[in-house]
């Protein structure tokens, strides 16, 4: 496979399309993700069943050293949002990401207690709004948007069904 980086699950369908847009409400530029789009709006690689082209996955992935080196490498300064920050370099380089759904790793959290868990959450949140800010900054965006899977679904149900309807009409009239 001539991918840069193959990416699986670990339990949530996390791998999709990303794309720079504006804001349909403040028309503020936007970040968009789309999650669970791969397999919906890209083609299954004919040589490989259950693999579809993506933007970005979980960070359940195998990638190519040299692939990551040349966009950069990980973010020194981002501890939250790296995984979107170099699935977009990648993206920005053109780089092959895929996206395989038969690809799963299953995370087993160690034994309680042997982990301060509330105490790891707590310093996660406290410095998720810093590093989120840091990221939009990078990327020249006011917010990231999140569009579920299923709201992309029902877009496309509905342009279709506005298609058919105007298709219908047209016959009537011919």
């Amino acid at each position: 496979m001539d991918a840069s980086l193959v990416g699986g699950t670990s339990g949530k369908n996390f791998a999709g399309f990303m794309e720079f847009g504006n804001n349909d409400v403040t028309g503020e530029p936007a970040l968009m993700h789309y999650p669970g789009s791969c397999a919906v709006k890209s083609q299954e690689l004919s040589s490989y069943p259950g693999c579809y082209r993506c933007d970005l996955t979980e960070n359940v992935f195998m990638a190519r050293t040299q692939d990551i080196l040349a966009v950069g490498g990980w973010s020194k300064e981002l501890k939250i949002k790296e995984h979107k920050d170099i699935f977009l370099r990648l993206k920005a380089a053109r780089k092959k990401v895929v996206y395989c759904k038969n690809f799963r790793i299953e995370n087993r959290r160690s034994k309680k207690g042997s982990y301060d868990e509330k105490a790891y959450k707590k310093k996660r949140l406290g410095r998720e709004k810093q590093m989120v800010q840091k990221f939009l900054n990078h990327w020249n965006v006011v917010e990231l948007i999140e569009i579920d899977n299923r709201d992309y679904l029902y877009m496309g149900l509905k342009i279709f069904s506005l298609l058919l309807m105007w298709v219908l009409l047209f016959k009537q009239f011919m």
